[in-house]
């Protein structure tokens, strides 16, 4: 995943959770006809009226999978990386990462997912 477009973000926030992730990788059998799970963890730095900013990608990658999603309430909440992104990084190591999308940016540091067959 490239920084292109990434705004220096302060590792603040605690890393994704990525239930379907054994030992740093991801089997697309174990993955849901939904997605991949990609949580974002309760933080008093995420607070209601926030943009959130979820990636995952190839470093890289010019146009890794990124979605953005308005906080309703300071709680944890999931998203899908869809199955199709997946096949597009079998046998790669895809970065999973997310910020607030305010200055200074509290963002997480970012996990490495082997994804294989």
């Amino acid at each position: 995943m490239t920084s292109k477009g990434t705004p220096q973000i302060k590792q603040t926030l605690p890393a994704p959770e990525l239930p379907e992730v054994r030992n740093g990788a991801v089997s697309l059998k174990d993955v849901p006809t939904a997605g991949l799970r990609f949580i974002v963890p309760e933080h008093s730095d995420i607070k209601n009226g926030d943009i959130v900013v979820v990636r995952f990608g190839e470093a890289g990658d010019d146009c890794p999978w990124e979605t953005k999603h308005t906080v309703d309430r300071p709680v944890s909440f999931t998203l899908h990386v869809p199955r199709t992104v997946l096949l597009d990084l079998t046998g790669k190591t895809a970065y999973a990462v997310y910020w607030v999308d305010k200055h200074p940016y509290p963002g997480s540091r970012s996990v490495a997912v082997k994804v294989t067959h």
